[in-house]
């Protein structure tokens, strides 16, 4: 029988796909903490440890099998030390400390619901179903960069985190990589709901800190403009809504009501139909359009 060649090196065993480069929409507006990526060359990664190849690193369990995930602690007992060693050398200090905790933890001490986790298969980082890039100590997400520091470190990866360590601008920038992510919402849905749990770092951290968002783009949405109203000479009315598929729920009931004779559903409607409108589902309404609508 022929014999096959003895690979040379790790990486030569399992070569790693190609990072993405994610989206390329830079902000108009950034702090020297946040910055678009550009990348000059797609890094290689050094082959992860043996133990890696049928275990994904932080993945989410979901929750009917969240008791049975704690076996995923006898992990450790299969670290191949060579293998690990050189996995964990392709990151700067920082980040290495954190993914060495991921893969030696026992105590159950990383977030495997709201944290990143590492595919062997598509050999990426990832929240959610969105590619996060360790780059020297940076997080890049979405084409966005982030300042590595100790404190976002924290609140990404530890159940956890020590809050001594947390700056304003750590959680600022965490509370967007959890908005670009979806990753607190179900299925990773944008337009699904919100899947909160009784954890501490839920209820004392992403949970004050999605409120504080929602506040603000109500606070943003009051200050912009009328523009179906303003066609109907009426005031503007505020109402917010957590996803399209409730608006269109919403639409429906009041114009059952309207069709039933209720005539104090309209300003309702015309609200719906400019959200609509405002967030991109439907083309701007004619002015005969909304003359019927009322």
């Amino acid at each position: 029988m022929r014999s096959r060649r003895r690979p040379s090196s790790l990486t030569e065993i399992s070569p790693l796909a190609r990072l993405p480069y994610f989206q390329k929409y830079p902000p108009t507006d950034m702090s020297p903490m946040v910055r678009p990526f550009h990348p000059t060359a797609t890094p290689s990664l050094r082959q992860p440890p043996s133990f890696l190849q049928s275990t994904v690193i932080g993945e989410h369990q979901p929750e009917e099998e969240e008791e049975e995930s704690s076996v995923a602690s006898s992990s450790a007992s299969l670290l191949d030390m060579q293998g690990s060693q050189a996995f964990l050398e392709q990151y700067n200090h920082l980040p290495r400390i954190y993914v060495e905790r991921m893969i030696r933890d026992t105590s159950n001490a990383i977030d495997t619901t709201f944290g990143i986790h590492y595919d062997v298969e598509t050999d990426k980082w990832t929240m959610g179903r969105t590619p996060v890039t360790i780059s020297d100590e940076d997080l890049v997400v979405n084409g966005i960069r982030y300042k590595g520091t100790a404190g976002l470190y924290e609140l990404i990866i530890m159940n956890e985190p020590n809050e001594s360590l947390v700056s304003n601008q750590d959680r600022n920038n965490y509370k967007q990589i959890i908005i670009a992510t979806h990753v607190a919402r179900r299925n990773y849905d944008p337009t699904d709901q919100i899947r909160g749990n009784k954890s501490k770092k839920y209820k004392l951290i992403i949970k004050p800190l999605l409120k504080e968002e929602e506040e603000e783009t109500k606070r943003g949405r009051a200050k912009s403009g009328s523009g179906i109203f303003k066609e109907l000479g009426r005031p503007t009315e505020y109402k917010y809504w957590n996803s399209v598929h409730e608006l269109i729920r919403d639409l429906e009931v009041l114009w059952g009501e309207k069709m039933a004779g209720n005539t104090g559903v309209q300003n309702d409607i015309i609200s719906i139909v400019e959200e609509l409108y405002e967030e991109g589902y439907i083309k701007k309404p004619t002015r005969p359009f909304l003359r019927q609508l009322v």
